[in-house]
C-alpha cells in the first residue's frame, strides 16, 4: 500500500493488497472516517477485486467509497 498527502487529502493506492479481513477493512474505515475531522480527505483508490469482495461481504462497500485516481 502506498500513500502521499498533498493538500489535506491522503491518498491511499490499494493495488497492492492480495488480503484483507475485517480488520483490514475497520482500520481502513476508521482512517476514512477520523482524518476528515482533522482537516484531511481521504482517497481509497485502485482496489482490487479481493478488496472489494471483502468489503462487498462485510457490508462496507458504500462506506469506504473506493475510487480510482485518474
Amino acid at each position: 500500500m502506498a500513500a502521499h498527502a498533498t493538500g489535506g487529502v491522503l491518498v491511499l493506492n490499494l493495488s497492492g493488497v492480495m488480503f484483507c479481513d475485517t480488520a483490514g477493512l475497520y482500520t481502513l474505515l476508521a482512517i476514512r472516517q477520523t482524518l476528515p475531522v482533522a482537516g484531511v480527505d481521504v482517497s481509497l483508490t485502485q482496489a482490487g477485486a479481493v478488496l472489494r469482495a471483502a468489503a462487498d461481504r462485510a457490508g462496507l462497500t458504500e462506506q469506504l467509497a473506493f475510487g480510482d485516481v485518474s
